[in-house]
């Protein structure tokens, strides 16, 4: 048996997790990412919309929290 303390993603092809795959070739084998990437930018867009209603000066997210740099 080991034990992975810390390493890059890379360095993990592929992972068992009592006796079952759960990590193939670098890929995650029980979960749809793409669905969760989906629901990730769902919450994400209703999240941005909510800021104003939870800043004290009802700011927009960009206000709120500026980019370092800019886009595009």
């Amino acid at each position: 048996m080991a034990l992975l303390y810390s390493a890059a993603d890379r360095a993990v092809r592929d992972v068992f997790v009592d006796g079952r795959q759960v990590v193939g070739e670098g890929r995650v084998l029980t979960m749809d990412m793409g669905a969760i990437a989906e629901r990730l930018r769902e919450g994400q867009i209703l999240m941005l919309a909510d800021t104003p209603k939870h800043d004290h000066a009802g700011r927009a997210d960009t206000a709120v929290s500026p980019l370092s740099l800019p886009l595009g």
